[in-house]
């Protein structure tokens, strides 16, 4: 059982921060109950609006626009660190995501698509690490806690456009061959896809982000 709150500095703004310190008698002890909690919640509140058309131009577009948001209640755990700012959004929350494709057919048969993407930042964490080494009198060994809720800070938006280009050759027999020409990511964006959400030196250092740009050259054979 944690009962008596105590007060550490925010390591983000410098301010007081409470948190719970675990009583001496129930250190080492398991307490584990199964049961259906109310303290989880999910709620998703969107618009999407998706286009299909055929142009008399040779230009096919389709796709759509879906703007929203996600937000959740995420812990039942009694620990009442748990329940420190666990109110927020779920992490693949993205505000806005748009997603078009397009087809057109230019002369002498060649074919050129390209689909365009966009996708609003998605949620981060900010997970601080409390230890005796930061406040002495702390019962557990160590004790993790949200300083933000999810969603407060957020990764950047991301902007993708692929491009391709490509003409098909029959054969005898059922045989096609179709040359092809792709570029990947054309903008050559390179937003974070994973970054240190740990409190610390090395707070937001990315770990991944999106692939650079990629010129393809290929042929596709179909029988």
């Amino acid at each position: 059982m944690i009962t008596r709150d105590v007060t550490i500095v925010n390591p983000l703004d410098g301010q007081p921060f409470t948190i719970y310190n675990q009583s001496a008698a129930s250190i080492g002890k398991v307490d584990n109950l199964l049961t259906n909690s109310s303290a989880l919640e999910q709620r998703y509140k969107g618009v999407e609006v998706t286009v299909n058309h055929r142009y008399r131009s040779n230009l096919t577009l389709f796709g759509g626009v879906t703007v929203g948001w996600n937000r959740v209640a995420g812990s039942a755990s009694r620990n009442p660190n748990d329940q420190i700012n666990t109110d927020g959004f779920d992490l693949l929350d993205s505000r806005v995501i748009t997603n078009f494709s397009a087809v057109y057919r230019l002369p002498w048969a060649f074919d050129v698509s390209s689909h365009f993407a966009y996708y609003a930042g998605q949620p981060l964490r900010r997970i601080y690490t409390v230890t005796r080494t930061v406040l002495p009198q702390l019962r557990q060994t160590s004790q993790d806690v949200n300083l933000l809720p999810a969603g407060v800070e957020r990764k950047p938006n991301q902007t993708l456009l692929d491009i391709r280009l490509g003409r098909k050759f029959r054969a005898g027999y059922g045989l096609t061959a179709e040359p092809l020409l792709e570029i990947f990511n054309l903008l050559n964006e390179n937003a974070s896809v994973q970054e240190v959400e740990q409190v610390g030196p090395a707070l937001g250092r990315i770990s991944r982000n999106i692939d650079g740009r990629i010129v393809r050259f290929g042929v596709k054979v179909s029988f």
